[in-house]
């Protein structure tokens, strides 16, 4: 049987906690841990205050037009490896990961405070999965964010981190026995997705949800594998080049 439990009752997290030791009781062995990454990034002290960062020229010409704080603008700028969207909104590459404003949320936090995404977050997972192992509990640990989607509207939960469970699946075969070529399954994504649903992105103040009895335990590494790179990655590309040399010369040098 399989079954999801939420840990209430935490406090507001803050630099220099203990999640581990806050949690370890409600855990077993095999269970899968997913942990909000604010919530890391509360703990690891990645939460700035606007009131210390000083816009540059680019920050306030881009907030001018978003109508946005240019203190954001500018820890956008910062948190990025490459800007590849201005207008209608910032979207930035950190790494291989594409996200709207470096993924930086001033959600749920005091006024002039900004809470950046967590430097490293496979990391970040693999450190809670081997101090819950110190204490006996052999355990599978992602991380989650929220994320929206090409042609879609609406965020849904995905995995940014990961240490000790399956990441993707592939290879599997249909009702008939036909290989499915195209078809992967990203499941850390999927229990990410649940775990946000439960975790809610208001007042519910559910930073943690554990999964019993999923049995995807497994040394598939970090969720970095759920990431195109820029071979993959057309819409990439095609927003890169439309940015630096227009729309037109793209379909003319297809």
């Amino acid at each position: 049987m399989i079954q999801v439990i939420p840990v209430r009752n935490l406090p507001i997290l803050k630099k220099g906690d203990d999640l581990v030791r806050m949690i370890e009781d409600e855990v077993r062995s095999g269970d899968i841990i997913a942990i909000s990454s604010k919530a890391i990034s509360k703990i690891e002290g990645r939460v700035v205050s606007l009131e210390s960062i000083r816009p540059s020229e680019r920050a306030l010409r881009i907030a001018e037009r978003l109508k946005e704080d240019p203190r954001f603008v500018e820890l956008v700028l910062r948190e990025s490896d490459e800007i590849l969207l201005e207008f209608p909104f910032i979207l930035t590459r950190r790494g291989n990961w594409i996200c709207v404003n470096s993924a930086i949320d001033r959600s749920n936090i005091p006024e002039g405070l900004a809470v950046l995404p967590p430097e490293n977050p496979d990391e970040s997972a693999r450190r809670i999965r081997k101090e819950l192992e110190k204490r006996g509990k052999r355990v599978g640990v992602l991380i989650t964010d929220t994320s929206g989607r090409c042609f879609r509207r609406g965020h849904t939960g995905v995995c940014i981190g990961a240490s000790g469970l399956k990441i993707i699946e592939e290879g599997e075969e249909d009702l008939f026995g036909r290989p499915l070529r195209i078809t992967k399954r990203a499941i850390a994504d999927q229990i990410a997705d649940f775990a946000t649903l439960i975790m809610g992105e208001g007042s519910e103040g559910i930073p943690v949800v554990i999964f019993r009895g999923l049995e995807l335990l497994s040394d598939d590494g970090g969720a970095e594998i759920l990431l195109r790179d820029e071979e993959e990655d057309v819409i990439r590309r095609i927003l890169r080049h439309f940015r630096t040399k227009g729309f037109n010369s793209f379909i003319e040098e297809g």
